[in-house]
């Protein structure tokens, strides 16, 4: 069994414009817990970045700072509500690689940080602590170019 086997399909939604990402980023925010944390998969282009915009922006951090960290690995963005821990591991192969980026440090136990991590398949999900609330989206283009996104919980 894997660690996705083990997780709830919470809805799928059907995102047909950029306002339709906000929409979607404001209603996980109000939805957030102590210690949570938004797993991203899919293409690259599909939106996943421009959703942590709109996440950023809903937290109070200034959006224009936002971009996706693929050579930095990891973004920290302060909000008003909670600190954005921002994390691409798009260029990580291996778990020594990611062991090595110091990515599990930021697993401290915060309540005020939302980890979100882009190219979560990098990883293996059973070694995602606990006590954290795991949200995991599953981003696919329609035959329109629409975006479908599948929202899990653990």
């Amino acid at each position: 069994m894997t660690a996705k086997d083990s997780m709830t399909l919470l809805e799928s939604r059907r995102l047909d414009s950029l306002v339709a990402t906000e929409e979607l980023a404001k209603e996980i925010v109000l939805r957030l817990k102590p210690q949570q944390i938004i797993g991203l998969q899919g293409e690259m282009g599909i939106g996943k970045t421009y959703f942590i915009k709109a996440l950023a922006q809903q937290l109070g951090c200034p959006s224009i700072e936002v971009n996706s960290p693929s050579y930095a690995i990891h973004q920290e963005y302060h909000g008003t509500t909670k600190k954005l821990q921002h994390v691409d591991l798009y260029r990580l192969e291996s778990e020594d690689e990611i062991e090595s980026s110091g990515f599990w440090d930021l697993f401290d136990g915060s309540p005020d940080s939302l980890i979100v991590i882009e190219w979560i398949d990098r990883i293996n999900l059973t070694t995602i602590p606990q006590n954290y609330s795991y949200l995991r989206m599953e981003w696919e283009r329609s035959k329109d170019d629409a975006r479908l996104v599948h929202l899990y919980l653990r």
